[in-house]
């Protein structure tokens, strides 16, 4: 038993390192760490670049965009960390209730379900965030020839480009209208 023992053990002590390394996982982001992706061109997250590299923050903060998330490398982590945690807890339950039925006569030998439940639990948190981006690309892929039908109207009758812009994504309602809403904050 000391073998699932020390991997549950080190699957707590690394969720625990997450959470207490991100020091403010449930509050607002600080004002420095919202600017310092503009400042050094891409997503940054302290406690976690000294584990991940540069373009893999990246990339997850590219997910979260595409997905529609707010972009934070250490909620999506946080979150794959949960889902391994859960698959723990259900690998151990299943361990646990096999041992008491009889089907299991050396607990330890069950290590490989323990690490077999936990990546698994990894792996769909991942996959969730790409199936949220994949079905928002296609949402923005059918609302696309309504929305450049609209804004050619506008155009057409004389609204600049950015004004058109602001009518059209006020007047409707999507994916493509939230990004054009934050275009034109951007612009403003």
């Amino acid at each position: 038993m000391n073998g699932v023992g020390a991997l549950i053990g080190l699957a707590f002590g690394c969720g625990g390192y997450v959470i207490v390394t991100d020091p403010d996982p449930w509050r607002g982001r600080a004002f420095t760490r919202r600017v310092n992706g503009y400042l050094h061109g891409g997503a940054r997250v302290h406690g976690l670049s000294r584990f991940l590299s540069e373009i893999q923050l990246r990339g997850i903060a590219e997910r979260q965009r595409r997905a529609g998330f707010p972009v934070d490398p250490s909620a999506h982590l946080l979150a794959c960390v949960t889902a391994s945690m859960m698959g723990l807890v259900v690998a151990t339950a299943t361990i646990a209730a096999l041992t008491l039925l009889g089907g299991v006569h050396n607990p330890s030998a069950a290590a490989p379900l323990l690490a077999l439940f936990a990546a698994s639990g990894w792996l769909l948190a991942e996959r969730q965030l790409d199936q949220r981006g994949r079905a928002r690309q296609r949402r923005a892929a059918i609302e696309m020839p309504g929305v450049a039908e609209s804004l050619a109207l506008a155009v057409h009758a004389g609204a600049a480009v950015p004004h058109a812009i602001d009518v059209v994504s006020r007047r409707e309602s999507g994916v493509l209208m939230t990004e054009m809403r934050s275009v034109v904050s951007d612009i403003s």
